[in-house]
């Protein structure tokens, strides 16, 4: 009896210690890995001054095709009340006929063809404008900054601030499963026609989300599974974060959201037209 006594007090130890070391993540980075149906509905190109929509004929005869999915990488970092998201986003691409040089993309050496077999050189371009979205933790807050450049010395920032509110659909059962070591709840929710299955843990002191109408009430959310996009957490660490990094411009200008979505729309068109003067396709 004594030896069982005198073990007790060790296996409580270690137990407190396990819990202790997971609750003490109060700063560090939550990294997701997120995929996304595309809709096609939104995606064209113009050719010669032809549009062509996913699936309908390109001037060669051949049908324009793209993926129906996109993956990228996705983080939270996080630091006290505050948290910010960061999207691995390509850069924009534009496909243009020009010939290339003898082993560049498109020249001699091979490469695509665009219509009448001429070659196709790829360039990437950075839009005009940076969406950057930070949380308030403690009043559950999203914080969305669009910074739209001007010119090469001139940026404008624009702020909008939205609660964030939870999908009425939200329902939990007693379905659990661990995901990087801890132990995480189940929940369903029903958004547009598409079911969610979502999958949070508690033990994380942080209440998150990469889809904000699927946040708990308390937890962070490490899995997302869905037809239409699906996000889960391949690692979990905890570090020192800059909290000046976490806070938002505080020279931006508070909008409305629909304000920000028309000088989103405007920033976008005119730099589409400026690329198409700049870079026209050539019969």
């Amino acid at each position: 009896m004594k030896k069982i006594h005198a073990f007790l007090p060790l296996a409580a130890f270690l137990l407190t210690q396990t819990v202790t070391a997971q609750d003490a993540i109060t700063s560090g980075e939550i990294r997701y890995e997120a995929t996304r149906r595309i809709d096609l509905s939104q995606v064209r190109v113009n050719i010669n001054g032809q549009e062509v929509r996913p699936g309908g004929t390109l001037p060669n005869g051949q049908t324009f095709d793209m993926p129906q999915t996109t993956t990228y990488g996705q983080s939270l970092l996080f630091s006290g009340d505050m948290a910010m998201e960061k999207r691995d986003a390509p850069a924009m691409m534009m496909r243009s006929m020009r010939v290339g040089g003898p082993e560049g993309p498109g020249g001699a050496a091979g490469g695509d063809r665009g219509p009448d077999n001429r070659p196709m050189r790829n360039r990437q371009f950075t839009p005009p404008f940076d969406n950057s979205t930070y949380i308030d933790m403690s009043s559950q807050t999203m914080i969305t900054v669009l910074s739209v450049k001007k010119d090469s010395v001139t940026t404008e920032h624009y702020r909008n601030d939205e609660p964030i509110t939870r999908d009425s659909t939200w329902r939990e059962d007693d379905k659990t499963k661990k995901l990087l070591g801890y132990k995480c709840k189940r929940a369903t929710a029903n958004i547009r026609n598409t079911p969610y299955t979502i999958w949070y843990t508690t033990e994380i002191p942080l209440t998150y989300s990469p889809v904000a109408r699927l946040t708990p009430d308390k937890g962070v959310v490490l899995q997302i599974e869905s037809d239409q996009e699906a996000f889960k957490a391949t690692k979990i660490e905890s570090k020192a974060i800059e909290a000046a990094t976490l806070r938002p411009n505080a020279k931006a200008q508070l909008v409305s959201k629909k304000q920000m979505e028309e000088i989103r729309r405007k920033s976008m068109a005119s730099f589409r037209q400026r690329m198409m003067a700049e870079n026209p396709m050539r019969n």
